[in-house]
């Protein structure tokens, strides 16, 4: 969605046409990677984001998305 993807930044990679999840495990591999062979310290924190959408205000999304332009009929 173009008003979307202008606010976006550009390392983000899922809900993106023509992007995907698997660009950013490829950078994180390499990240790591390096962070070895300089043997460097690296932290790292994964979240988990499957329930997240069960406990969104809703009304405050749909106003964001408003914010953003995304059209109506989507929202």
């Amino acid at each position: 969605m173009k008003g979307v993807d202008q606010n976006l930044r550009k390392e983000q990679g899922g809900f993106r046409k023509g992007r995907g999840t698997t660009e950013q495990v490829f950078v994180l591999r390499n990240i790591v990677e390096q962070v070895n062979e300089w043997q460097a310290s690296l932290l790292l924190n994964f979240v988990d984001f499957e329930k997240a959408f069960d406990s969104i205000h809703l009304e405050s999304l749909w106003t964001i998305m408003k914010k953003y332009g995304i059209p109506n009929k989507i929202i």
